[in-house]
C-alpha cells in the first residue's frame, strides 16, 4: 500500500469497522507501506532545500573525518556522498537511489536524531524496513548490473542482449529461494522477461544480428 492520505483514511475508517466487529486492528500497526516509497520520501524531505542538503553534507563529512561510522558491521565505510532521487526516465534510477540510502542510513539516522529535526523522525526507517529494502536491492541489482554490461558495449545488438537477459532471468531464480517472500514478484519479473525473449528468437532480426556477430567474429 502505498502512502497517500486516502489511504491514511481508508486505513482509520476499516479500524473502526474491525473494532466494532471485535477484531483487533491498528490502522498504523497493521498496514504495511510501500518500502521503496518510504525511501524516496526519506530522500524527497532530506533534499527539500539547499541548506538542508547541505547541513546533512556537511554533517555527513565530520563524522566521516572523525570516524564516527568506522566500527559498521560488514566492514561498511560511509563517504561524503549527496542522495539520489530516482525518475521513470532513468535506467537504475530506483537502484542507485536504493543503494546510496542504505549506504548512507547509519549516517542519516544519526542526523536525523538531532532535536532540531523531530519533524523528520518520522521519516526514519525501523530494522525490519531497512531488511526489506535490502532485498528488494537485491532484486534491482540484478538488471541493473545487465544493463551496466549491455551499455558497455559500444553496438550492443540482439545478440549481447539476450544472452544478457537470460543471466538476468537464471540469477532472479536463484533469489527465488534466497527470498521466499519476494517469489511472486520475481516470478513475474521472470515472466516478463521470458516473454520478451521468446517473442525476440522469432524474429528474423534475431537470427541476422547473431549471423553478423559470428561474421565480425
Amino acid at each position: 500500500m502505498d502512502n497517500t492520505s486516502s489511504n491514511d483514511t481508508m486505513m482509520v475508517e476499516l479500524e473502526s469497522v474491525l473494532l466494532e466487529e471485535g477484531i483487533p486492528f491498528d490502522h498504523d500497526g497493521n498496514r504495511i507501506r510501500d518500502p521503496v516509497q518510504q525511501v524516496r520520501d526519506l530522500v524527497t524531505a532530506l533534499r527539500q532545500s539547499g541548506q538542508r542538503r547541505n547541513e546533512l553534507q556537511q554533517f555527513i563529512a565530520q563524522g566521516v573525518a572523525v570516524g564516527r561510522w568506522n566500527h559498521l558491521p560488514q566492514g561498511e565505510q560511509i563517504k561524503p556522498l549527496q542522495l539520489l532521487r530516482d525518475c521513470e526516465t532513468r535506467w537504475s534510477s530506483t537502484f542507485l537511489m536504493l543503494d546510496r540510502v542504505l549506504l548512507l542510513y547509519p549516517a542519516i539516522s544519526d542526523f536525523l536524531a538531532h532535536p532540531s529535526r523531530a519533524d523528520l523522525t518520522k521519516h526514519l526507517l525501523s530494522a525490519h524496513q531497512l531488511a526489506v529494502l535490502t532485498d528488494i536491492y537485491r532484486i534491482f541489482e540484478v538488471p541493473h548490473q545487465v544493463q551496466q554490461l549491455v551499455s558497455a558495449e559500444k553496438t550492443p545488438t540482439l545478440s549481447y542482449v539476450l544472452p544478457a537477459y537470460e543471466l538476468l532471468v537464471d540469477a532472479w531464480k536463484s533469489l527465488r529461494q534466497a527470498l521466499p517472500p519476494l517469489k511472486h514478484y520475481l516470478d513475474l519479473g521472470i515472466a516478463k522477461i521470458e516473454e520478451y525473449i521468446n517473442k525476440s528468437r522469432k524474429s528474423r532480426v534475431y537470427a541476422l544480428a547473431m549471423e553478423y556477430m559470428a561474421y565480425l567474429t
